[in-house]
Formats: C-alpha cells, structure tokens, sequence
C-alpha cells in the first residue's frame, strides 16, 4: 500500500514539475517577446532647405543618431536621442551636434506597414566654417612723364588664400593706377541653438524602420540649416 502511494505520489510530483516548468518556460518567452526595446541606431540623409545655404555649404549631408527609449511617453512611446550632421562643400561646412526629446504616436498600429509620427524638441549646437569677401581698393597717380599710358584691365589670379582664392584687377585710365584687391576668408562661428523635429515612420519587422522628417532651427553665419531627413535605423 506504501509502494502504490510512493509511487503515486511520486508521479503527481513528476507531472506537477513538469507542468510548472512549462508554465515557466511559456511565460518566459512570453516575457521575451513583450519586452520593449529601448535602443536604436540610424543613419541618413540630410538635405537643406535653403537655396543659398545648399550653394555656401552644399546641398546633401549625412546624418547618424542615437536613442533610447523612456519608460512612459506623454503622447505615445518617448525616447532621448543625440545626432550628428554634416554638409561639406569647397572646404566650408555645416555641422550640427543635437540632443532631442521625442515622442511616437502611432498612427496605423496594425496596418501591414504600421504608420507613426515622430515629434522632438532639442537643443543643437550649430558649427558653421565659411568665407566672406575681403576688397582692398589701392588708388596710385600716374608718375609724370611716363605718357599716361592708356585705358587697361588686368586681372591676375594668385594662389589659395584661407579657403578660396584672390584675384587682383589693375585699372590704368591714364591719370591714375587703381589695384582692386578681392579675396575671400575664413570666417567660422558656433553656437547653440533650440531646434525641433517631426517625422513620420514606418516599421518593417525585426526592429528595422524608416523616417522621412523635417529638422527647423536658427541661422547660423548664413547658414539655415532647416533641412528634410531621411533616416533608416534598427531598434533592439
């Protein structure tokens, strides 16, 4: 009698285990799947704008940022992030370091290709390297006795000065000499800014996702950098 209720119990613990162990398991990988990813990794493009800034700085930059998802949002999912940008054309540049606060709002949850805003509010620091036009203007009396000459131009092309080139223009109308001096320098200035952000995205499985957005702040030397982004990144 001993014998039978050993092993019957015996068999109840057996299948009590077994049965929590699947409970366990379920509920681990249950776990698993519903755990939120908090990291995200993106990179680029990044386009201007303005007209006269794409001709100063160069129109298409590159773009890569960073985030991390926040426990709770006030609007949907929210996240903290920093980016990096940067435009470059005949040696000026435009470069952005940004940090941002941003939330998700879904748009089209369960759609086959889920659809969702983006919105951020954040603090840039602008770095902006270009040149400016430099003139000099030189007026010289003819020497006495030389015959006046007569009406010339000249223009003599020197070599690189900061980043472009000088150009010198002699003008000789008979009486007087005048050297017209232009050149450009370098000029560079950097500064923080308050900038802000929206964008709307789409999920493609995996973690992988798109943004197509619109980056606004303050000019900087000449340069706005208002720009249209388009991103692809990853969360994990």
């Amino acid at each position: 009698m001993n014998t039978i209720q050993n092993n019957t119990l015996g068999k109840t613990a057996a299948l009590a285990t077994a049965t929590l162990g699947a409970l366990a398991l379920t509920a681990g990988k249950a776990e698993a799947q519903s755990a939120p990813t908090r990291f995200a990794v993106e990179a680029g493009a990044n386009y201007l704008l303005d007209s006269d800034s794409r001709d100063t700085v160069g129109s298409t930059g590159v773009r890569v940022g960073v985030a991390y998802a926040l426990p709770k949002g006030l609007l949907g999912s929210s996240s903290v992030a920093v980016d990096y940008t940067r435009h470059s054309k005949d040696g000026r540049r435009l470069e952005n370091y940004g940090a941002w606060y941003q939330e998700r709002i879904d748009i089209l949850e369960n759609a086959p290709l889920p659809l969702y805003a983006t919105l951020g509010v954040g603090i840039v620091r602008q770095s902006v390297k270009s040149t400016r036009e430099q003139r000099t203007v030189v007026v010289t009396p003819v020497p006495s006795g030389s015959g006046g000459y007569g009406p010339s131009v000249i223009t003599v092309p020197n070599g690189p000065i900061a980043l472009a080139a000088e150009s010198v223009v002699v003008v000789n109308n008979g009486t007087t000499i005048t050297t017209t001096t232009t050149r450009d320098i370098g000029i560079s200035d950097d500064k923080w800014t308050a900038a802000a952000r929206a964008a709307l995205g789409t999920n493609f499985g995996s973690g992988f996702y798109a943004e197509l957005g619109l980056q606004v702040s303050e000019k900087t030397l000449g340069v706005t950098p208002t720009s249209a982004q388009l991103s692809t990144g990853i969360r994990f």
